[in-house]
């Protein structure tokens, strides 16, 4: 018996605080939280079909091969997926596995009662209530992260397998995925269970019934058409269709994809690149301006000297002066200071100046009056 089918147990009876989780497409399973060493979990319970077939050993192989990566893989692995950390037995039975609980921003208003999934950014009414779902900004932000962490997967010889839009959690703005039902990939450690694809995928991508990077991302696609178009229902798709909301590249790719080609990862990787936007791998998106902000005033100018530096500081938004009209600084000795003003005159200056203004129109007026005498005018 190998260290792996010794490790990575934890005995049903060693769980606390069961308490069933009604989490829709729990698919093969029955999902508690509980706690473990003190640690919260979700106990995904296998049903007895699931259970009957499953290989306990592959799936502690599959457990360690996290403790296996570096620190910085082990850590990225954490933030997108919820890969299983034990697994549960009781009387030496194979029940299921503890996998960790997704941070609040994959929940709805940050409650464990309602994760989101990409399926919840579909547009869809339902008995009369129409549920908006989001822009197709937010749609194509998701696809692109999930493709992301699809291909990391794969460099590291990982098939996701069971791609669907209720298995990839997202945030409200499509800024980061999470992948969950990790314990159905295949990869080194084998497969736990049977790969068969489920009967609609098998139905839209034949090609899908053996796991495949190109079936993983045939189902990928899917799962974007679907968004894209809010219409689950969809078992074909012309390019014409998308064109309105992609461009005709993108549309291409998700169309040849979907039908399970051969996968150009250098498109899908631009591809996912350019839908993802500014943000970097699973970071958090920019926060957008809404309002612009008040137009900074002038730059410091800084004028060194042997002694000090004088700074002019840009004034106040509040008495921000347009380029047009602002006056240039002259500096003198050193020490920047605006152009002097012409003083301002004392009051003897101003009654002088009014004086000599009144005996001109008095002289003035005095010849005016002499000239009238003189013509003989009557006054």
């Amino acid at each position: 018996m190998d260290s792996i089918d010794d490790g990575y147990w934890v005995e049903y009876h060693e769980l606390r605080d069961l308490h069933r989780l009604g989490w829709r497409d729990a698919g093969n399973s029955t999902l508690w939280e509980c706690t473990y060493d003190r640690e919260q979990y979700v106990f995904k319970e296998y049903s007895d079909d699931f259970r009957a077939d499953a290989d306990s050993r592959a799936l502690g192989r599959l457990i360690a091969w996290r403790d296996g990566l570096n620190d910085n893989r082990r850590d990225h692995l954490d933030l997108v997926a919820a890969w299983p950390r034990f697994r549960v037995r009781e009387g030496g039975v194979l029940l299921g596995v503890l996998v960790p609980f997704a941070t609040a921003r994959f929940y709805q208003a940050g409650q464990r009662m309602h994760p989101q999934t990409l399926a919840f950014l579909v547009r869809y009414t339902v008995q009369g209530q129409v549920r908006q779902g989001a822009p197709d900004r937010v749609k194509t932000r998701a696809i692109g992260h999930a493709a992301e962490v699809l291909q990391w997967f794969h460099q590291r010889q990982v098939l996701v397998n069971d791609v669907r839009e209720s298995n990839i959690l997202c945030t409200d703005d499509g800024a980061a995925v999470y992948y969950v039902d990790c314990d159905v990939m295949i990869g080194p450690w084998g497969s736990v269970g049977s790969p068969a694809a489920p009967d609609f995928i098998a139905t839209l991508v034949p090609s899908a019934a053996r796991p495949t990077p190109a079936s993983d991302f045939a189902r990928l696609a899917w799962v974007a058409i679907w968004l894209l178009l809010n219409d689950f229902s969809l078992s074909h798709v012309q390019v014409e269709r998308l064109t309105p909301t992609l461009d005709a590249g993108a549309a291409r790719l998700l169309v040849r994809t979907s039908g399970g080609a051969d996968v150009n990862l250098d498109e899908w990787r631009r591809l996912a690149a350019r839908w993802t936007g500014h943000d970097k791998g699973q970071a958090a998106v920019e926060t957008e301006v809404l309002q612009p902000e008040p137009e900074p005033g002038p730059p410091p100018v800084r004028v060194p000297t042997r002694r000090f530096v004088a700074v002019v500081r840009p004034p106040h938004p509040s008495r921000w002066v347009p380029t047009q009209y602002r006056r240039e600084t002259v500096l003198v000795a050193g020490t920047p200071r605006q152009p002097s003003a012409p003083p301002a005159g004392g009051w003897r200056e101003a009654n002088l100046v009014l004086i000599v203004l009144l005996v001109v129109m008095a002289v003035v007026c005095s010849a005016g009056v002499l000239w009238l005498l003189m013509q003989g005018v009557p006054l």
